[in-house]
């Protein structure tokens, strides 16, 4: 079991559901504590996002992750990311 984290409200736990993947659960947290503050970074760096290298969002470790940090927070900036994730631009 992994403890999801919502980005736009800080590290605070959401949810605890488990991650689909063979990595042990140490690993899983790590990313998911990483992604998260990766997601928290890209959200403040969003208003600026054409000056601002956000090639982190296409790593497959963020992208699986990524709809999960993604619920609850502002549409236009949750759609971005995830064209972005996807390897498209606006």
């Amino acid at each position: 079991m992994v403890t999801e984290f919502n980005g736009a409200a800080g590290l605070r736990p959401a949810v605890v559901r488990p991650l689909s993947d063979s990595r042990s659960d140490e690993p899983r947290k790590l990313t998911l504590i990483i992604s998260s503050t990766l997601l928290a970074l890209l959200e403040r760096a969003y208003p600026v996002r054409d000056e601002v290298d956000m090639t982190a969002c296409q790593r497959a470790d963020f992208r699986a992750v990524l709809p999960t940090l993604l619920r609850g927070e502002n549409p236009e900036f949750a759609g971005y990311l995830t064209k972005l994730a996807s390897g498209t631009r606006e």
